[in-house]
Parts: structure tokens; C-alpha cells; sequence
């Protein structure tokens, strides 16, 4: 079994596969197959397992089928690679009548089962289903799982529900986790959604809670266009990171080169800052223009 193992590590290397090549690759596994099967071992749920993933890539589903229902022993990953076979084959709706069966088991999804109904809801492009998923993997709680956040992060992306995106990003925000942060921030861009202001706003908040102030800045000084919550998130940031001085300066700039009406929250950032600072002439500044602003 083990030199099959190799062969079909050098046949996933090969660029370009031809006819022949698949041909032969498949050659190889059919004779492994028959001569496992003479051997008792084919219910063995390691072996069984290789060969659901073998049919699947070569669109066999019925024989990965044939395979998966007559292992003794159906264990997570037998589960996660029949559920993941018929993804790859885009028999989706067989794919979640499969998962609702493996709820039943007893079993608990891991975050590879949760990726792969993630690329269901993207094939078939359901918000419900999305949100549904999400709301398991929170139950589970795998929220704090790079690979899965990533996979979310896309889904929502390609719905377009970017205020479902940045609800990752303030949840990487609340916890902190920078490496979590940098990872999706990476998504983001890789898959073209990297000027859209509402992330960008929640990028800048996430940098400036996990303490990455010069992130925070890097993200906000190259957006090319800033809301009044662009604004009022990195002088957040900066009174966060303990820069009081730096915050009162950004307040100073937007009330220059913006036509923004100074929103409640601005005004107390502003006001925190100038009380850190202990400026009381500043306080009293600041205390009428909120009177004059009307609050």
C-alpha cells in the first residue's frame, strides 16, 4: 500500500495530466483495490478512506459511495472525505443530506467539514445556508480558526454581505489575535475586496485593539477615501495605544480637511484625550463646541 501511496503523490506533482496518465494512475489504484479486497481489508477505515478520496478526484462517486457505506468503522475522517467527495463532484444538496446525517452520528465537525460546507454555500450562493453554517461553527466554537475565519470571510465577500465580514474582523478585534487578523487581512486582498471602506474601517480598529498601532495607521493613511467612522476609528486607536497627543492632532485634521458634522463619539474621543492630557483650556474649547453642536 505504500508504494500506491507514493505513486499517487507523484501523480498529484504532474502539471499537466493527460489522458494516458490518468489512464495509467487508475490502472495502479484498480489492481491495489482488487488486491485489498482479496485481503479482507477493504471496511479498514484508513485504507477506505484513501480510496473514497481516489474515486472522487476521478468522478467515480457511486464506487467512493460503495466504499464510504460498507467501512466498519465511520470515524471523522472517512465522514469528512465523503462529504468533501461529493463537493468536489458538485453534488451539493447530497453533500449536506450527508452532514445532516453525520449530526446524527454523534460526531462533532471539525473546521475541514466546516470549510467544506463553506464552498457549498458559495456554489449555491445562499445567504440562509451561509448564516446557518456560521451559527454552527459559533456553537462549535471554531470562530477562532484561521483557516475557517478565511473561508467565512470569502463567503460573505463573494454574497457581498461585507457587514458580515467586518463582524470577523471585530471578533478577531475583541480577542486580539493579531496572526488571526493579518491572515484574513490577506484574504481580503487577495480576493479584491481590499478597498472597500466598511473592511478597511474594521481593519483599523482590529490593528489598533491587538496593539498594532503602525498597521492601524498603515491601513487608514492609504485609504483613499474616509468616513466620519474611518476617523473616529484610528483616534480610538490612538487614544487606545495610549497616544492622547497623536489623537487630539487627528481630530485637529479632520475638523480641517473634512465637511463631517462632528458626530457624539468623536466628540468624546476628543474630549478623553484633552482629559488625559490634563489641557483644561482644551476641555472648555472642546465643551462649547459640543454645546454649539447640540449636544
Amino acid at each position: 500500500m505504500g508504494r500506491v501511496k507514493d505513486a499517487d503523490k507523484l501523480f498529484e506533482k504532474i502539471p499537466e495530466r493527460n489522458v494516458v496518465i490518468w489512464i495509467e494512475g487508475f490502472k495502479t489504484w484498480s489492481i491495489s483495490h482488487g488486491l485489498i479486497v482479496k485481503l479482507g481489508l477493504e471496511d479498514n477505515s484508513f485504507v477506505g478512506t484513501s480510496f473514497i478520496e481516489f474515486y472522487a478526484k476521478c468522478g467515480n462517486i457511486s464506487e467512493s459511495c460503495k466504499i464510504f457505506e460498507n467501512l466498519n468503522s465511520q470515524g471523522l475522517v472517512p465522514w469528512n472525505a465523503m462529504i468533501s467527495a461529493f463537493v468536489h463532484n458538485g453534488l451539493y444538496k447530497e453533500a449536506f443530506l450527508l452532514f445532516n446525517r453525520f449530526r446524527k452520528s454523534g460526531l462533532f465537525p471539525n473546521s475541514m467539514i466546516v470549510m467544506a460546507l463553506s464552498q457549498i454555500c458559495v456554489a449555491m450562493e445562499s445567504k440562509c445556508l451561509c448564516e446557518s453554517v456560521h451559527a454552527l461553527v459559533v456553537k462549535l466554537g471554531l470562530v477562532f480558526d484561521v483557516q475557517v475565519n478565511n473561508s467565512f470571510l470569502f463567503l460573505y465577500s463573494s454574497l457581498m454581505e461585507l457587514a458580515s465580514s467586518r463582524k470577523i474582523f471585530n471578533t478577531m478585534s475583541s480577542t486580539g489575535n493579531l496572526k488571526m487578523g493579518k491572515s484574513v487581512h490577506t484574504e481580503v486582498i487577495t480576493h479584491g475586496f481590499g478597498t472597500e471602506l466598511p473592511l478597511l474601517n474594521a481593519m483599523i480598529t482590529m490593528y489598533a485593539r491587538s496593539e498594532d498601532l503602525n498597521s492601524s495607521r498603515t491601513v487608514f493613511d492609504r485609504s483613499t477615501m474616509k468616513s466620519m467612522v474611518s476617523w473616529t476609528s484610528i483616534i480610538s486607536g490612538l487614544l487606545h495605544n495610549g497616544r492622547p497627543k497623536e489623537a487630539l492632532d487627528m481630530f485637529i485634521r479632520v475638523r480641517i480637511e473634512e465637511n463631517f458634522f462632528t458626530d457624539s463619539v468623536l466628540l468624546v474621543s476628543a474630549l478623553t484625550a484633552a482629559g488625559e492630557m490634563v489641557v483644561l483650556e482644551l476641555c472648555m474649547q472642546l465643551h462649547c463646541h459640543t454645546i454649539k453642536a447640540g449636544f
